[in-house]
């Protein structure tokens, strides 16, 4: 986001002029974290995305029932753990495997949707949305209450644009580690930048 337009958007969001966003975000997905992490809770959002199936960016006035999202914790979590790793596979599958070297090793959080294999349109109604922030939170939530000595979470994600920007709306720098986070270019991820 170019630093003019951010400083309007903060400008404008300080003297109460805006009171309710409509976010449509097109972006590498590291991008789309960062600007969700600049719009925080103190007003009202409504995340867009377009939908390949319909290649409409509203969402269906009747969906169907929600999809909820699990949230497989580390098998073993060394006390003192300074780093960890976020696995979110909801458009995608990122498998163990496929993790840089330095991170196999961490404790890894891994959010799927319930019952159903990771693809393109699974987040497909506000209410599916809504379920997998409630899943970020309570990960979150839990990581801030249980590990407080923990500095960074390594995040990579195969995720849909309205996920994304959720992540970076969900995560409060002043208690939840810093997150790197990770993008995948020439068939490996690396990581793109650190909100903190």
């Amino acid at each position: 986001m170019d630093r003019i337009l951010e400083h309007r958007l903060a400008e404008a969001l300080r003297e109460d002029a805006v009171h309710h966003v409509s976010a449509f975000g097109f972006a590498r997905l590291p991008l789309l974290v960062y600007f969700g992490s600049r719009l925080d809770d103190t007003f009202a959002v409504t995340i867009y995305q377009r939908h390949r199936s319909t290649e409409a960016w509203n969402w269906p006035d009747n969906p169907a029932p929600g999809t909820s999202f699990t949230t497989a914790p580390p098998r073993n979590l060394p006390q003192g753990a300074e780093e960890g790793v976020l696995v979110l596979n909801v458009s995608g599958s990122i498998q163990a495997d496929e993790l840089p070297e330095h991170l196999k090793e961490l404790p890894r959080w891994v959010i799927n949707p319930a019952g159903k294999v990771p693809s393109v349109d699974v987040i497909d109604s506000l209410e599916t949305l809504s379920e997998f922030t409630n899943s970020l939170r309570s990960m979150l939530s839990s990581l801030e209450a249980q590990h407080k000595h923990m500095q960074t979470l390594h995040v990579l994600a195969a995720a849909p644009v309205s996920a994304a920007v959720a992540l970076g709306r969900v995560h409060d720098a002043h208690v939840h580690p810093k997150m790197a986070i990770y993008d995948r270019t020439d068939g490996r991820y690396t990581v793109a930048l650190e909100i903190s």
